[in-house]
């Protein structure tokens, strides 16, 4: 059973395309879950930059650090396949926020992702209230 739901009435935020590449593979051939990681690690970013947010804001001197991770493998994904990353964004609180992920082949789910990421303010070394540049992007 699965963890993380995306439900029909979420609104997809952002969709970014990839192949898998070699480099990818671990030793059984298929995408292994250190390289998933690094793929919505890439969607997150390339998110972000499309909302012009930045994951380390050197003038305010915050930066999102990741609380969680949360994976769901449905199906293997495999050399030179296209896919598509979906992101959603989830709960949103004071200090943090949550963005989910659909990894798909064609129509064929391959995992469901979670992070749960918090700002955290790297002049005081705490957690700080999420910036109005994000809340802005994450409630649109």
């Amino acid at each position: 059973m699965n963890k993380i739901k995306i439900l029909e009435n979420e609104v997809e935020k952002f969709k970014y395309n990839t192949k898998i590449r070699a480099s990818d593979l671990n030793y059984g051939n298929h995408l292994g879950h250190d390289n998933l990681i690094s793929l919505i690690h890439d969607a997150r970013l390339s998110y972000f930059c499309e909302n012009n947010v930045a994951e380390v804001n050197h003038e305010n001197l915050f930066t999102f650090m990741m609380k969680s991770l949360t994976i769901d493998y449905i199906n293997q994904g495999y050399l030179h396949e296209n896919i598509d990353i979906k992101v959603y964004v989830g709960e949103i609180s004071k200090f943090s926020f949550d963005l989910k992920y659909s990894v798909m082949r064609d129509n064929s789910l391959i995992a469901l992702c979670l992070t749960t990421l918090v700002c955290y303010n790297n002049s005081k070394r705490r957690l700080d209230h999420l910036p109005p540049s994000i809340m802005s992007v994450l409630t649109k």
